[in-house]
């Protein structure tokens, strides 16, 4: 792989993860007008199986950069 097929791919994920973070920043607006907290993971599920995957993995103990790096493996 060369450095530049590595750079384009870490742009990609970039940009995924940014789009994953406006997503769960539009659900979280939306959960505050709604004057409700998140509970369950069956929540997060409807938004994203992504975010469902991170949630999981932090819980687990998973620093953000540990789940960030699993993308690149």
């Amino acid at each position: 792989m060369t450095m530049r097929m590595i750079i384009d791919n870490t742009d990609a994920e970039i940009e995924n993860i940014k789009k994953e973070l406006a997503n769960a920043n539009d659900l979280l607006e939306v959960s505050r007008q709604h004057e409700r907290q998140l509970t369950c993971h069956d929540d997060a599920e409807i938004v994203s199986s992504a975010a469902a995957n991170v949630s999981r993995l932090i819980k687990s103990g998973m620093t953000l950069t540990q789940v960030g790096s699993l993308s690149f493996d």
